[in-house]
């Protein structure tokens, strides 16, 4: 069973990303455009599971492999549900309607629509979850989850307003498995 099949995207579906012409996108895009692109960074937190898995293999902790990649694939349906519910430009498609050259990082996982940003919310979950295993390494974890959801922003794929709501998410999905009084965090 999805462990988010019950969670609450309402809330998340009225909060509406910028529009495509306002001046919120636009400032947005102007940032992503004076961001250095740094591919190795991109590409060395394009993979959640695996930068969370190279921080439990760092402190030589036994990594949730199961648990983590439950998380983060049942988290997909509601992530992809609200990306097409929101159905919002990626920033280099509407860049170019505008006029703008704004050059990205080519990622397989940047395919869908870009609000809210998947790998910001799965990160954040993620980070949280190992916080809540070993309160030690929060720092750490938390750390993880910024440098995954800034990635976005420097491969250029996501708005800045994209990876604050997936952050949100994140939170909001990690609250919820934590309340559930039968769920994976109470065993």
């Amino acid at each position: 069973m999805n462990l988010f099949k019950n969670f609450n995207v309402e809330v998340f579906k009225g909060k509406k990303p910028p529009g495509d012409k306002s001046i919120t996108t636009f400032k947005e895009l102007n940032k992503l455009k004076n961001l250095a692109i740094n591919k190795k960074f991109v590409e060395d937190n394009d993979n959640i599971l695996d930068v969370f898995k190279n921080i439990f293999e760092k402190y030589n902790l036994e990594y949730p492999k199961e648990l983590f990649e439950k998380l983060h694939n049942d988290a997909v349906p509601v992530l992809r549900g609200l990306k097409n519910y929101h159905n919002r430009t990626r920033p280099k498609e509407l860049a170019q309607s505008m006029g703008m050259d704004i050059e990205r990082v080519d990622l397989k996982s940047a395919k869908t629509k870009a609000y809210p940003s998947g790998h910001s919310a799965q990160s954040m979950l993620l980070a949280k979850v190992a916080s809540y295993l070993h309160p030690r390494y929060k720092k750490e974890f938390m750390k993880a989850a910024e440098n995954v959801s800034n990635s976005r922003l420097i491969a250029r794929v996501h708005y800045p307003s994209d990876s604050k709501l997936g952050i949100e998410i994140g939170e909001s999905m990690y609250n919820y498995i934590k309340n559930n009084k039968n769920g994976i965090l109470h065993e």
